[in-house]
């Protein structure tokens, strides 16, 4: 088997999940002995490697010196921030993983700061490599806008496919924090061609991982490497050895959710149908109304304004300050704020109303 690569993804895998472990620290006072890891860059990235990428997007997107959380309504997120700061006390504040929707991790990256949009896309930049489709994240909706930033400012590193290639995906759950018009534009459950994907499948191998905190927060640098490496080969191999088994019942919930959703949808369109057909009544009985009532309006305003003779017509004229003419005044301003009214009314339901038969021939 191949240590980090999922036999049921394929080589062109559909969906990857990128979510921080805050954890897996280590104090800065831990001792061990200072020898080069023996995995190496085999599954946690070097540190150098990381770096040498962090210079590279801060000559685009220089760091604020600031770690303020972005928002998305009235909810904030300690994962959504361009730059972080450190830790006192920490000289790791955790790792960052990424998983493919089988739950299989594919890489991991220290984070000697808070988690920021750096260390994302550094793994975004692997998940482009590994060709796959969708990323997932829990603060996608302004991490996206960060990516396309960065890719507009590094032309030649050609940093443009990260978001041209690759589709944005709110994970499912921590989407539902998330503003209504968010979870439209990024929600995986509207995502053409997401299928059942979750998005939320590092969370799984996060609550595994975790439990390695506890030791590894002790140890030198070199040793915790290796030793969280084992930790993600032991999960890798026990995905795979129930790797049948998860592939089956994903693919019954599939069915059984195809089927309920068929059904919900049916009951859904049937509202729908009685909803429409309701307004689309109420507005024709309505529209009949205003065009007798603006049938009606003229001959009152005629009658308001009718003038018999001169001799009636320089009697209005010195009777402009008179209590008599102030009383017609008020219904004139009635009668035409009503035909204004009734118009507004006519044009709008002549406009609604084709569109409410067009939806009931779309749904029946």
């Amino acid at each position: 088997m191949e240590l980090f690569r999922c036999l049921a993804c394929g080589p062109c895998p559909l969906a990857i999940h990128v979510d921080g472990n805050m954890k897996l620290y280590r104090w800065l006072s831990a001792l061990g002995v200072d020898v080069p890891s023996l995995f190496g860059d085999v599954g946690i990235v070097d540190t150098l490697k990381f770096l040498d990428f962090v210079a590279k997007v801060n000559a685009a997107k220089f760091p604020r010196g600031s770690s303020s959380k972005d928002s998305c309504g009235s909810a904030e997120y300690k994962a959504g921030k361009a730059d972080s700061s450190q830790k006192k006390g920490l000289a790791e504040t955790g790792m960052v993983f990424c998983t493919c929707r089988h739950g299989v991790l594919w890489r991991a990256l220290d984070m000697d700061k808070g988690e920021s949009y750096r260390h994302i896309l550094y793994l975004h930049n692997f998940a482009l490599q590994q060709k796959f489709k969708f990323f997932c994240y829990d603060v996608v909706c302004n991490y996206w806008p960060f990516a396309k930033d960065v890719g507009t400012k590094l032309e030649t590193e050609d940093f443009k496919k990260h978001t041209e290639e690759m589709v944005p995906f709110l994970s499912r759950f921590h989407g539902k924090t998330h503003t209504m018009f968010c979870q439209l534009l990024y929600g995986g459950h509207w995502t053409t061609g997401a299928a059942s994907t979750q998005g939320e499948t590092t969370e799984q191998s996060n609550s595994k991982m975790s439990r390695y905190g506890s030791t590894t927060k002790h140890m030198s640098n070199p040793n915790r490497r290796d030793h969280l490496t084992d930790g993600m080969i032991y999960w890798n191999q026990e995905k795979e050895c129930g790797m049948a088994k998860q592939l089956a019942k994903f693919y019954n919930a599939a069915l059984d959710d195809s089927t309920r959703h068929d059904k919900e949808f049916e009951k859904q369109k049937q509202k729908w149908l009685e909803e429409i057909r309701y307004q689309l009544s109420a507005a024709r009985e309505k529209l009949l109304v205003a065009r007798q009532t603006m049938d009606e309006i003229p001959f009152k305003l005629k009658k308001l304004l009718q003038i018999k003779s001169p001799t009636q017509k320089l009697r209005d004229f010195a009777l402009v300050q008179s209590n008599k003419l102030r009383a017609v005044r008020p219904r004139m301003m009635a009668s035409f704020t009503l035909l204004i009214h009734h118009l507004f009314f006519i044009f709008q339901a002549e406009t609604i109303i084709p569109l409410l038969q067009s939806a009931i021939v779309i749904l029946d």
